[in-house]
């Protein structure tokens, strides 16, 4: 009898020591969210930064972000060109002539693979040139974010908010 009630001690001992931990984290939980809230009321009072500043950042890569862009308009246009020819096969469909049938077959057939090589080709590029453009504009802003703050004097880091 003595160890179940040992045993029934331990648990009850444990489920307090849960039970103050739960309140300890929600606790932080609390702080954590308070502390989010000054940070987004801090971040209202910084001043804006103008597009027009970040578009000049990436005039270097122009040509990526056009190539980009032509890319992702011409994978947009296969899915109504996919239509088109779909169209077309469904009307060669009802020709009873089998012959006509199995050559306009192998036509189309090879629509369908010129398009999903279209399809893969502009897909890649429109991915690969934005990801490529992203990285390089984020890296430069990075790049001018951590110059500046080595450009600060002292003073400037013993104010909590800037470190």
């Amino acid at each position: 009898a003595d160890k179940v009630e040992r045993e029934a001690s331990k648990t009850m001992s444990f489920d307090k020591l849960a039970s103050k931990d739960g309140a300890e984290d929600d606790k932080e939980a609390g702080k954590g969210k308070k502390a989010e809230e000054l940070m987004m009321e801090e971040a209202k009072e910084l001043p804006g930064v103008p597009l027009s500043r970040i578009w000049n950042s990436q005039r270097q890569e122009w040509h990526m972000l056009a190539l980009g862009f032509v890319a992702s308009v011409s994978s947009g246009v296969i899915q109504p060109i996919f239509a088109l020819i779909y169209s077309g096969i469904v009307t060669f469909l009802f020709d009873p002539d089998d012959a006509k049938l199995r050559s306009v077959a192998r036509e189309y057939l090879g629509w369908f693979f010129l398009l999903g090589f279209a399809a893969l080709t502009s897909v890649w590029l429109k991915v690969g040139l934005f990801v490529a453009f992203g990285e390089k504009l984020t890296r430069r802003l990075r790049e001018k974010s951590f110059s500046s703050s080595l450009r600060q004097d002292m003073a400037y880091y013993d104010n909590p908010k800037n470190s």
